[in-house]
């Protein structure tokens, strides 16, 4: 195995356990030169032998999470990682890869308890720290995040990471003069100062002095002019004043500075769509995924907009199709594909794709929605019903959905 003469070992490894089937070295290894010629399926069935014939042997249990998580298979990965952990608590390797399987799978009260007895007993150090803070960022639980966050600062003050999280963690809690004191602690020297500029930017626009954060955005340019989130965040705060010729213009001139670069051309895309110019976006979009044909924001962007206007459906399903493969768990890119089958008349994979996306996106009344007229167009109005009404809830103001709810009511009262 150790020369990569793989089939020798594995004919080796197979006759020492037709000579000694209770060798639980012997199904290991097999596992071991499986894993080595990327048969991760064989390798599970291995280690489980060799798990079988030795219940701790902690090395092989170790490989078969490896393997099952090689597979996609999460939760067996989860679950062997746990019964490790049974056998040995504090065993740092196996909690950490838990960890992060747990954040991957958003498992993230599971992971919160993991790095708190990891903290607990001393172990991780700020790195564990950081990540309890984020998780509770992504928890909603601030006060904790600030919490933590503070503690890290205090023992590392030129930690600007965290401090852009701290700034971040009282925006979220809708603290907006504290998050522009932490942010403003960011200095020019910091690798992520620009980030601090744009949150700053715009939280000046939320407390009603928009022309403040113009006047910072402008002033980072000038000092920096290479710099192009500066001035995307520039052409986003205009739009989200509702002054989008400015927006638009800041953006034409970068694209004269910046040619090739697809984020200020797709931005220019939703602009144009925004205020009415769809062909012209649709060109825009056109020029981002020539640039690069596996933009999956662009492939989303394009076959959604051809969706909605019910033309080139074929060639919206292959910009839809594409851009699922690429980000397979990403619930608006379900919707828009769930979206184009509907279009088409497919209405199985449609259902399919939009209950997928429901899941991935929980409470989106788009989503919904759109799950809703499938079922509607099927006069399937029982499913669609509560739907609908879901709907509503979420967004009280769709007209276009109450005409719906009362069509079905009158069928039923009709039949």
């Amino acid at each position: 195995m150790r020369g990569f003469e793989y089939e020798e070992a594995v004919k080796n490894l197979k006759e020492l356990i037709k000579v000694m089937p209770d060798s639980f070295l012997g199904y290991y290894y097999l596992g071991k030169t499986y894993d080595q010629m990327k048969l991760s399926q064989e390798a599970v069935t291995y280690y489980k032998k060799a798990i079988e014939l030795k219940p701790d042997f902690e090395q092989a249990m170790i490989e078969l999470a490896i393997s099952q998580e090689t597979q996609g298979l999460y939760d067996e990965a989860i679950a062997t990682y746990k019964e490790l952990l049974e056998i040995n608590p504090l065993n740092i390797n196996v909690i950490q890869h838990l960890i992060q399987l747990d954040i991957q799978q958003h498992n993230l009260q599971d992971a919160l308890s993991l790095l708190q007895g990891i903290a607990h007993h001393g172990y991780g150090g700020l790195e564990t720290n950081r990540k309890i803070g984020l998780i509770y960022m992504e928890l909603e639980r601030y006060d904790e995040a600030i919490k933590e966050f503070t503690e890290i600062l205090k023992q590392e003050p030129n930690a600007h990471q965290i401090q852009l999280y701290l700034g971040a963690a009282y925006e979220e809690k809708g603290n907006p003069d504290q998050a522009i004191e932490e942010f403003k602690k960011i200095p020019p020297s910091a690798f992520n100062y620009f980030d601090a500029v744009g949150h700053l930017a715009f939280l000046y626009k939320d407390k009603g002095e928009a022309e403040k954060g113009i006047a910072l955005l402008k002033e980072t340019i000038i000092a920096q002019p290479e710099r192009v989130e500066l001035y995307l965040n520039l052409a986003a705060l205009y739009e989200a004043m509702d002054r989008n010729e400015e927006s638009l213009k800041v953006l034409t001139d970068m694209e004269k500075r910046f040619p090739s670069d697809t984020r200020v051309i797709f931005r220019i895309g939703i602009l144009y769509d925004k205020i009415g110019k769809r062909e012209e976006s649709i060109a825009k979009m056109k020029e981002v995924i020539a640039l690069t044909p596996d933009d999956p924001q662009a492939l989303n962007y394009l076959g959604y907009t051809y969706a909605e206007m019910g033309i080139n459906l074929d060639e919206a399903l292959q910009y839809l199709k594409k851009a699922v493969s690429l980000r397979p768990d990403d619930g608006f890119f379900r919707d828009s594909l769930g979206w184009v089958y509907f279009k088409m008349k497919r209405y199985e994979d449609a259902i399919l794709n939009l209950e997928r996306a429901t899941e991935l996106v929980e409470n989106d009344p788009t989503i919904i929605g759109h799950l809703a007229d499938v079922h509607f167009a099927r006069h399937e109005y029982r499913k669609a019903l509560p739907l609908y009404r879901q709907v509503l809830k979420l967004d009280p103001d769709r007209k276009d959905v109450t005409e719906k709810i009362k069509k079905i009511t009158a069928e039923s009262e009709d039949k």
